[in-house]
């Protein structure tokens, strides 16, 4: 059982890293064209390379857990 949960969690952390990745790429785009996140009332929360910076850290975190549970 435990080796079933393992396994399972190590494909949603795949999953989450994959995506993590893609809007990474997708925030890249962005940021060709000047792109940042604002709140409703127009003040920005964070710059497209902000995001980019936020995505591109959480995949490597979500790349560093795999590779300690799997050594684990």
């Amino acid at each position: 059982m435990i080796d079933g949960l393992k396994q399972r969690f190590l494909e949603l952390l795949e999953e989450d890293a994959a995506q993590a990745h893609k809007v990474a790429q997708e925030w890249e785009k962005l940021q060709k064209n000047g792109a940042r996140l604002e709140d409703g009332n127009g003040k920005v929360i964070a710059t497209a390379a902000e995001m980019v910076t936020r995505y591109r850290d959480r995949e490597k975190e979500f790349r560093t857990l795999i590779a300690q549970i799997k050594a684990a």
